[in-house]
């Protein structure tokens, strides 16, 4: 159990670290959710669920959602 634990830990850890920083920043009520889809912690679906679970309404949702999932303007040339 333990071992399970920090080996999916490890491998979230090792996957964030090859993912670059984000082209946004996110304020603290919306960090979970940006933050969350950017490094592949969340799903769309399950940001849509958390977000409408904390009350932003449904163009909210889907702009931090469009903002958070662009890739950065960099890789756009």
């Amino acid at each position: 159990m333990l071992l399970n634990w920090l080996s999916n830990w490890w491998q979230q850890f090792r996957r964030e670290m090859s993912v670059p920083a984000p082209p946004f920043r996110a304020s603290k009520r919306t960090a979970v959710i940006m933050y969350g889809l950017w490094y592949g912690r969340l799903t769309k679906d399950e940001a849509r669920i958390k977000a409408a679970e904390w009350g932003f309404d449904s163009d909210a949702i889907e702009q931090m959602i469009g903002e958070a999932t662009q890739p950065p303007a960099w890789s756009q040339h």
